[in-house]
């Protein structure tokens, strides 16, 4: 969870564009902005001379969009040779690097940034994500502490202080710091995410709240409605589990893998509808060829079914997918017995 936060990193992403001429030319000003937007059309401006940095860093954005994060910092230290004390630039040079695991060279970024506005909120709160991320907790929190210092009302301030205790080992003071990140910004996905799985773990009803929360500021999530179907299937309620599942395939993403799977798999192990559940994970291997535990499942769907066969051609494709794979060896034994081999 912790390597996954901090690798969505918020990218300033903000396409740029001209500004429009005069009126009377409407098609002529979209198409403008159009090619303006375009790494061609920027790439032209700089061999044709034009040197101004803002160029450097419009297509270092473009560049990141198609996560193409090399040419992107190259772009960035081209605009900081021109113009080296921006810290607008240093912090978003810093962002790509990181985006590449280069975490040494963003901290000299952040460093910089620092050292030229000390007072940067957004460079000395990356830094302790940084320490965070390579588990040195106490640097971390020493900045989290001047970054609070600084900006006592920044929700990212107390999330960032929650995943330090929470790494630690601290639920209690995670959760206390989870709770100012929310009040501070009501809108902050993240942390009403977070605090949806910590109380999950309790299996604490307030989870659902928290998820929905979530989904509010992120309408149609895949991982809040995917986390409260989770809730809902382990906590024993297959139903409500499986009307979750469903709104996430209707409303979020109609293939999405694992809602698909977990719906078989609730067909098959709580609703004993085999032929459902065949169907699903069906569509499951479907998506997913080498998907060992939907071949299992499905090969001990059609067990129950005593259509043996078809269960023991599963069970093998696990195996072959997964060697060794124990559930679909002791299906393969069962099958020995029942058909007298």
């Amino acid at each position: 969870m912790l390597r996954y936060i901090l690798i969505l990193i918020t990218l300033l992403l903000a396409v740029w564009s001209c500004n429009p001429n005069k009126s009377g030319h409407k098609e002529k000003n979209k198409q403008e902005i159009a090619d303006s937007s375009s790494i061609e059309f920027i790439t032209a401006q700089i061999n044709a001379g034009n040197k101004n940095p803002e160029l450097f860093v419009r297509r270092a954005k473009l560049f990141v969009e198609q996560e193409k994060f090399n040419p992107a910092i190259n772009d960035m230290e081209i605009a900081l040779a021109v113009d080296s004390t921006n810290t607008d630039y240093l912090l978003l040079l810093a962002e790509y690097q990181l985006l590449t695991g280069k975490s040494g060279k963003a901290k000299e970024s952040l460093d910089k940034c620092i050292w030229i506005d000390p007072e940067n909120t957004n460079a000395i709160l990356k830094l302790a994500e940084i320490h965070l991320y390579v588990e040195q907790y106490r640097e971390s929190m020493d900045y989290i502490l001047k970054a609070q210092n600084l900006d006592m009302n920044n929700a990212r301030v107390y999330f960032i202080k929650s995943l330090i205790f929470k790494e630690t080992g601290d639920t209690i003071r995670a959760l206390e710091s989870l709770f100012t990140s929310v009040e501070k910004n009501p809108e902050y996905y993240d942390a009403w995410m977070l605090l949806g799985s910590l109380h999950a773990v309790k299996q604490d009803s307030l989870t659902l709240q928290f998820f929905r929360n979530a989904l509010r500021v992120v309408p149609n999530s895949i991982e809040a409605y995917y986390n409260m179907a989770m809730f809902y299937q382990n906590n024993n309620n297959p139903e409500k589990a499986l009307r979750t599942y469903d709104d996430l395939l209707e409303k979020a993403e109609p293939d999405y893998l694992f809602a698909i799977y977990n719906k078989a798999y609730i067909y098959l192990h709580f609703m004993d509808d085999l032929d459902k559940a065949i169907e699903l994970f069906t569509k499951s291997i479907e998506l997913k060829n080498n998907y060992y535990q939907a071949w299992h499942n499905r090969g001990f769907a059609y067990e129950q079914k005593r259509e043996f066969v078809p269960a023991r051609k599963d069970y093998e494709k696990a195996i072959q997918i997964m060697p060794n794979y124990p559930l679909s060896i002791e299906g393969l034994n069962r099958l020995d017995k029942k058909e007298g081999k």
